[in-house]
């Protein structure tokens, strides 16, 4: 998610110029909103971590999303290796599809 997308999203007008990072490292964005040199767009499972020891701080209480998900696939003419099966068994697992 960009943060066009997060004010468009949060219904928030975003106007004039604003300096920004880019980095290809999410470690250095977080890095750099943890010792306050910027604000950053995060995920819930590594934020919420980083909130509740105090390294980050929330600059808002809205949550956006733009949908998607994730999808295991794999072609069924193939028998899976025993490591491949496993980790089937235990994504269904953790999603309740077993």
């Amino acid at each position: 998610m960009s943060w066009p997308s997060w004010f468009g999203l949060s219904n928030v007008e975003l106007k004039g110029t604003h300096t920004k990072i880019v980095s290809n490292r999410y470690s250095v964005i977080l890095g750099l909103a943890a010792t306050g040199q910027g604000v950053a767009l995060g995920w819930e499972t590594i934020i919420n971590p980083l909130v509740e020891n105090g390294t980050l701080v929330r600059a808002s209480g809205t949550d956006a999303s733009l949908g998607g998900g994730f999808f295991l696939t794999w072609p069924a003419e193939r028998e899976h290796s025993l490591p491949g099966r496993r980790f089937r068994v235990w994504m269904r697992k953790q999603f309740g599809l077993e």
